[in-house]
Parts: structure tokens; sequence; C-alpha cells
């Protein structure tokens, strides 16, 4: 049995996943923390990481260390996505990490992260797999697409659209959908028709699971795996664009620091699903953190 960590620095949250892969090829977690660190505030207007954002992800990344000294994890792979591939000082977060916590951080392609993401899904989903899935991973700086067989990845591509990046573009939901939709549909046309199971990961919809299971405390066993009507979407969709924040935050199922970056996050699924003429979709718990366990632990089993 092998045991290895993932680290995701995501635009808005830092999580963290301590597993060992087994013989059967399961991934048994021992120890998963999530904080919600937007890394990737104003990164669009600023085309920097503000310096409140690096220092709120290195307490993160600290108290992550601790866990990875108390569980005597020696294979650790830390990857940074969407919001610090671009930044002008994406030089200096690595260094300050590695500084104060004496992690090396990698900033990772939106190819890199499509392939660990599909990786995550087709292990651990492998009995719902169709002939040919789209894994879609809704961050909050970035949307990925991975489109292919349980053998194979046929297409992948990363859209700069994420739940984080819209909300600060337009707090106006008709706004908002002109966005989306203007990066969205010139990429995403090619695959209508083509896809027999839709698959997601992140946030948004593991969020969306939460609120429809009515979970006062958050349980990846109700939420991975679960099958998400469109109607169903729609019905929270319209139910959250209806309230303000705060009345937001009183939701279940819904993490408060979540709560004003949500509806986006909704509406970018809905237009993908809407394209696609996709009905339903299969939430996954597991995502990009199970495939860099899955890929660190390949060659020792």
């Amino acid at each position: 049995m092998n045991r290895a960590a993932a680290i995701d620095i995501g635009t808005n949250s830092t999580r963290l996943l301590i597993g060992e892969l087994n013989k059967t090829g399961k991934i048994t977690p021992l120890a998963s923390e999530l904080q919600i660190t937007r890394l990737g505030a104003k990164v669009d207007q600023t085309g920097r990481l503000n310096q409140a954002s690096i220092q709120r992800t290195i307490e993160a990344l600290a108290k992550y260390k601790s866990l990875l000294e108390q569980y005597q994890v020696r294979e650790v792979r830390v990857v940074a996505t969407s919001a610090a591939r671009d930044v002008s000082n994406q030089a200096e977060f690595i260094n300050k990490v590695k500084e104060r916590t004496g992690l090396k951080v990698e900033i990772i392609t939106g190819t890199e992260e499509a392939r660990l993401s599909y990786l995550g899904v087709i292990k651990s989903l492998s009995e719902l797999l169709a002939t040919d899935n789209l894994v879609l991973d809704i961050g909050g700086g970035s949307t990925e697409f991975i489109f292919g067989s349980s053998q194979r990845i046929e297409d992948k591509f990363s859209l700069n659209v994420g739940a984080v990046r819209m909300t600060e573009q337009s707090k106006v939901i008709s706004e908002r959908e002109k966005l989306i939709k203007k990066t969205l549909l010139p990429q995403i046309r090619k695959l209508t028709g083509k896809v027999k199971a839709l698959f997601g990961v992140g946030g948004t919809i593991t969020t969306l699971a939460a609120i429809e299971r009515q979970l006062v405390t958050y349980d990846p066993q109700k939420v991975h795996g679960y099958l998400l009507k469109l109607t169903t979407i729609e019905r929270i969709f319209s139910d959250l664009a209806a309230k303000t924040i705060e009345e937001r935050k009183e939701v279940i199922g819904l993490q408060p620091k979540r709560a004003d970056i949500i509806v986006a996050g909704v509406q970018i699924l809905l237009l993908i699903m809407e394209v696609l003429e996709l009905t339903e979709i299969i939430v996954s718990e597991a995502d990009i953190l199970e495939g860099i366990i899955y890929d660190c632990c390949k060659g020792e089993n």
C-alpha cells in the first residue's frame, strides 16, 4: 500500500488530500482539508496575485505541512492552477511558499489539470463510464473539459470561465451570461451530440449535490456518484439567484464562503448543459487530488 499527498491551489480554494492507494486500485483517504483562500481575487483586473491572497494561501499550506509531517508522507505534489498561470508575480508566490513552508509549488497548464482531473474521475467512477464521457471541472478561474473513453482522452481544453472570474466581471446575471457564452460557445459546440455521460467535479457541482441532498454536514460519500437532473439544477439556480448573498449563506448545503460566487458557477454549468443538449450530470467527489495520487503511485502497485 502506497501513501501520497496532493495539494491543489485553485483560484477560490486550497485543498489537501492524503491517501493510500491499495492493490485493488482504490484510494483510502487519511486526511482531507479545504480552505477558501481566494488566491485569484482581482487577478483579472491587476494581472497580479495580491499580498492578502498570498498570505491566506501560505497560512493554509503551513497547516497542511503539519498534517504531512503527522502522517509521515514522503510523496507530495503541490499544484497551482488558473489564478497563478499568467500573473506577473508568479515567481514571488512560489518563492514565498518555499521559504515559509518548504513546499515546492508547480504551476500546471490547463491541459495537465484536465488530465489529472480526468484520471481522478474515471478511476473512482469506472462503473458509470459510457463509451464517450465528458469530465467537466468548473473552477474559480477556469473550466476544464476532458472528453474521452475509459482508455484514453480524445480531446481536452481549458477556458477562462470560472465562478470567481465571472462574478468579478459582472454582478448582473444577464450581462454575465453574455460574457460566459462569448468564451464558451465557439469551443464547446464541437462536442454537441457526442457526449454519452457527463461527469462534474469542483465546488460548484459538489455544492449543488449538497444543497439537493440537504447536507447540514458535508458528506463526500453522499455526493460522490450522485445524479443531478437538469430540472433540479435549474430550480436551485432560480432559488439562489433570487436571494441576497446573506440569504444564500443560510442555505443548507452551501458553504457560506461560496455564497457570493455560486450563482455564476451554476450559470456556467447550465449553459454548458444547454449547448451540449444534456439533461443530467454525475457528481464526482474525486478530482484532480485523486488524479495526482493515482499518478504518483501508478508505478508502485
